[in-house]
């Protein structure tokens, strides 16, 4: 059974899917998630949200109020604990997080991050056993907000 079989819905999230892969490629080699993908992202998703275009929401009950709450909430509460815990989260994993939260909602995106997390924290305790990475080596989080995206994108 196809998930999305209207062109928008396809189209949509085609340029979603296209946009987080450019952003995993380059932040796993610049270490960076650019303001050219990352900014405009943000209306995009506000814009298909608020016109009920969005493929992810689709047919669920509180569909525009779980994509605004994630959409402000998820970077609000990952920046803080950033902050106040002297993580390395940026404003590009912020911005990423934003354009994330509107499009995937509350429980999808939740999910999402809880499942790439653990994932993520599994490889690197091997990274760190087998000694290719240390310590105080630079991970960026982008790729695991990447990975939360795509688990939410093709969560049922």
């Amino acid at each position: 059974m196809v998930r999305w079989s209207e062109p928008r819905d396809i189209a949509i999230v085609a340029a979603y899917v296209g946009a987080l892969v450019l952003l995993l490629a380059t932040d796993l080699d610049q270490r960076i998630l650019p303001d050219a993908v990352t900014l405009p992202m943000i209306p995009a998703a506000l814009a298909v949200l608020l016109l009920g275009w969005d493929p992810l929401l689709a047919g669920k009950g509180f569909g525009l109020a779980s994509g605004l709450a994630a959409g402000v909430f998820f970077p609000i509460l990952l920046f803080a604990g950033s902050a106040v815990f002297r993580g390395g989260l940026g404003l590009g994993d912020v911005k990423l997080l934003v354009s994330v939260g509107l499009l995937s909602g509350v429980s999808a995106l939740l999910s999402g991050l809880l499942i790439a997390s653990l994932a993520f924290g599994a490889l690197l305790v091997a990274l760190l056993a087998v000694g290719r990475v240390g310590l105080r080596s630079y991970v960026p989080f982008g790729p695991v907000i990447i990975v939360a995206a795509a688990i939410a994108a093709v969560a049922p």
